[in-house]
């Protein structure tokens, strides 16, 4: 259990370092395309932002860790019956 906790951290935190490049490199793109912007961010909003897309991607990571463990059955279920069917048995 603690090993299934230690690599569930480390997912989140590796989910957590992705998010932010990505949005870093969304902003970067958006600000070196030269489109006009209604209004540009202001650095509260922007933290603001992150914070919540970072939040949201952990809390996504979670939820696809539980639904990926669940449906883990399903699929080696899935390719016994495969397998089966390729042997004739």
């Amino acid at each position: 259990m603690y090993a299934k906790q230690l690599q569930y951290d480390d997912l989140s935190q590796m989910l957590l370092e992705e998010a932010t490049k990505e949005y870093d490199n969304r902003l970067k793109r958006y600000r070196l395309s030269g489109l006009p912007a209604e209004r540009e961010l202001h650095d509260d909003e922007r933290l603001e932002l992150r914070e919540a897309m970072m939040k949201g991607y952990v809390e996504m990571a979670e939820l696809n860790l539980q639904i990926a463990e669940e449906f883990s059955y399903a699929e080696h279920e899935a390719q016994h019956v495969v397998e089966r069917l390729l042997i004739g048995g």
